[in-house]
């Protein structure tokens, strides 16, 4: 007996250490403390020196916001363009939204955000890895870690996303299905993981392949989630709050979504980071890469489902020539201006080995065979974006024939074919989830297209 607990101990032992944040993970929409105490304020040629209170909140957007208690003497006008100084942080913009008094003072107060980053001068020094947190991202099962910090406590919370320059580690929180109940119940935003950044020997990454690698993270994570996520709230080895880099950065309130992510095989999705990132780096896919993410997540968070539809057709219509006209050749710039859409996805999608059939699940999409004599979904979705984008009265009476259900299924089609596109452009050979099923399960998956049909 002795022998078995000495060797789950070292079993235990012998996992890696979770990632241990500076910042409280425990409950959602909590506003970080990140410093009090002097400061001046900048307005042209005029200089107030006060007391103030800057926190990060992430209501109703992410950001630092800040109350200041200036100096009596000191004239409040000209607060159109402010500097704010503090001690042992560059210096950063602000916007006045306020002029009161709460302090409990006679001396002038004033209340607004910071428009840009607020950066610990100390960042200069430090020389540790590269860190940053995630918000709202996918509760996933990967590999185990260990608790940090000494505590006791196991699970398979780690994501590993490696690159031919250095790999990304990310660790989801522990409180993460509290978390979630929170942010389903209250809206907002949890940081639900903690992340490093590290070379792939285990070495300290320079700077700038750190910044690259996070910024090609921000999308990759944004198609995994279908909605943005992060990376944000950036430190190096510090371990207080100060430590950490705080700025506006654009994140998505909690959302129940759809996503390809296997969120059971959560490593599963390396493969496909790494050719993300060397498409993230090539000069010639960097912007419409970013582009197109960025359309499919607009087109997925859309508030009503014409413009799904219509947002999810400029990301395929700019996949397919990136595909077909500028990496593949198979059709000159012409050809492909003259061609059909319908006729252009197509081949895009049989490019990438992406099946365009009417699904056998779908039961309200297949209508547009009978309204519009769409023969396949890829016809299907792209009647339906025509009738929104040209909506002639004959149109406009197919769309009410084909009902808010079948508007529903061509969003899903048209979101699908983009990421299984994506998936196909990143050589990704794994499980994914289809988004476009409505039965199953949570973490339901099934091998992307072009593996099954090769195995068959």
């Amino acid at each position: 007996m002795s022998d078995e607990v000495d060797k789950l101990r070292q079993n235990y032992a012998d996992l890696p250490e979770a990632i241990d944040s500076p910042l409280s993970l425990s409950k959602a929409n909590q506003p970080i403390q990140v410093y009090e105490g002097p400061c001046t304020l900048h307005t042209g040629s005029h200089e107030r020196r006060g007391t103030g209170r800057f926190t990060f909140e992430w209501l109703p957007s992410p950001r630092v916001q800040f109350d200041a208690a200036i100096d009596a003497s000191a004239a409040l006008e000209d607060l159109d363009d402010v500097v704010v100084e503090l001690p042992n942080f560059e210096r950063s913009e602000a916007f006045v939204t306020n002029t009161a008094g709460w302090f409990g003072t006679s001396d002038p107060a004033i209340r607004g955000f910071l428009k840009g980053e607020l950066r610990p001068v100390a960042q200069a020094s430090f020389t540790g890895h590269h860190h940053f947190h995630l918000t709202n991202f996918h509760n996933f099962i990967g590999s185990p870690v260990r608790a940090a910090g000494g505590e006791l406590g196991a699970g398979a919370r780690r994501l590993t996303l490696p690159a031919n320059d250095g790999h990304v580690i990310i660790d989801q929180a522990v409180a993460w299905s509290q978390l979630v109940r929170q942010t389903t119940s209250l809206g907002g935003f949890a940081i639900s993981h903690v992340g490093r950044v590290i070379g792939n020997d285990g070495a300290l990454v320079d700077d700038e392949t750190a910044s690259t690698l996070q910024q090609a993270l921000r999308y990759f994570l944004g198609f995994a989630r279908s909605f943005w996520v992060g990376p944000i709230l950036p430190y190096r080895d510090g371990k207080r709050a100060q430590d950490v880099r705080y700025a506006p950065w654009v994140l998505t309130p909690w959302r129940s979504v759809r996503s390809w992510f296997p969120v059971h095989q959560a490593n599963q999705a390396a493969s496909a980071f790494v050719e993300f990132v060397e498409l993230y780096k090539d000069e010639d896919w960097n912007e419409p890469l970013r582009h197109a993410v960025g359309w499919f997540v607009d087109a997925n968070l859309a508030p009503n489902l014409e413009t799904s539809v219509a947002t999810a057709q400029v990301a395929l219509e700019l996949l397919a020539w990136l595909t077909l006209v500028d990496r593949l050749g198979h059709c000159t710039d012409e050809r492909f201006r003259k061609a059909r859409t319908d006729d252009n996805l197509r081949a895009f999608l049989s490019a990438c080995r992406v099946p365009y059939d009417y699904p056998a699940h779908l039961t309200n999409l297949p209508e547009a065979s009978s309204i519009w004599g769409a023969g396949d979904a890829a016809g299907a979705f792209v009647c339906v974006r025509n009738a929104i984008v040209h909506p002639t009265a004959k149109k406009r009476k197919g769309l009410r024939k084909l009902g808010r259900l079948g508007k529903l299924e061509a969003k899903e089609v048209g979101l699908a074919f983009i990421e299984l596109a994506l998936l196909s452009i990143l050589k990704y050979r794994g499980p994914f989830h289809d988004r476009t099923r409505r039965e199953g399960y949570v973490g339901d998956s099934q091998t992307v297209p072009w593996v099954e049909a090769a195995g068959s």
